[in-house]
């Protein structure tokens, strides 16, 4: 990806008496080598939640929405779900 850019906002606190958590949104944007055939750019729109439990625990809930995967009309764009697990120690 020879162009790249990407941002995003983040809150800390967002819910009362969930001081720690963190609700964040973000996009990218990228488009892909012109030596690649019959691909151009692709576009993420993102949303998550930082669940901390305690100092060593969270848990962060993710959806993800692709706009043009792998830079192809061909592919439908997608709606992705996942999450992440930290603990710290």
């Amino acid at each position: 990806m020879p162009y790249f850019v990407g941002g995003g906002l983040s809150y800390q606190g967002p819910l009362s008496g969930r001081d720690n958590d963190i609700a964040a949104v973000g996009v990218i944007y990228g488009t892909f080598s012109r030596y690649i055939p019959r691909a151009s750019a692709e576009t993420v729109l993102e949303i998550n939640y930082q669940i901390t439990f305690n100092r060593w625990l969270s848990i962060t809930p993710d959806v993800q929405y692709v706009i043009r995967p792998n830079g192809s009309s061909a592919i439908r764009n997608a709606f992705v779900l996942g999450t992440q697990v930290a603990i710290n120690f």
